[in-house]
């Protein structure tokens, strides 16, 4: 998601508001770009790709697609372009789909670019502004996960 180093890399020359702000933009160019790909111009090989190894893309109801989006945005463990590709392929409404995955990843990536230049220079309440970001967006996600599937599990009761 977010490159920690960029803050060390950059920081001095450009200063630390840049480089967090061109971070952001840089995952914003690669969502937008892998969303065009996804849903438009790669979808139809993408979608014989999938048949072949035997998937089939569900049918998602619209309300369903933001969760969908919210959910795999914070759920660890699938790769950002993975997430990004099968958003894509859901064919989640643009607008959703940028208004969550920038505000979910943008918090994530302030966390880590001002923690990942403070654990290289040693800078002690930097690191604790960026732990505090990365805890507080960990804590959201918690929370997030949790209401998802409360929603979920309601849902399925019915």
């Amino acid at each position: 998601r977010a490159a920690p180093a960029a803050g060390a890399a950059f920081g001095e020359q450009l200063g630390m508001p840049l480089v967090v702000v061109l971070s952001c933009a840089a995952l914003t160019v690669n969502m937008l770009w892998t969303y065009w790909l996804a849903s438009g111009a790669l979808r139809p090989v993408l979608e014989k790709l999938l048949l072949r190894f035997g998937y089939k893309l569900p049918a998602l109801e619209a309300g369903d697609l933001t969760d969908l989006t919210i959910v795999l945005r914070v759920t660890p463990g699938s790769p950002f372009v993975v997430q990004n590709y099968l958003l894509g392929l859901a064919r989640v409404p643009f607008g959703r789909y940028v208004t969550v995955s920038c505000v979910v990843n943008w918090i994530y990536t302030v966390g880590f670019v001002l923690f990942g230049d403070a654990l290289l220079h040693g800078k002690g309440k930097m690191a604790m502004l960026g732990g505090s970001v990365l805890v507080l967006a960990i804590v959201a996600t918690h929370w997030a996960r949790k209401h998802f599937g409360k929603k979920k599990a309601a849902a399925a009761a019915k």
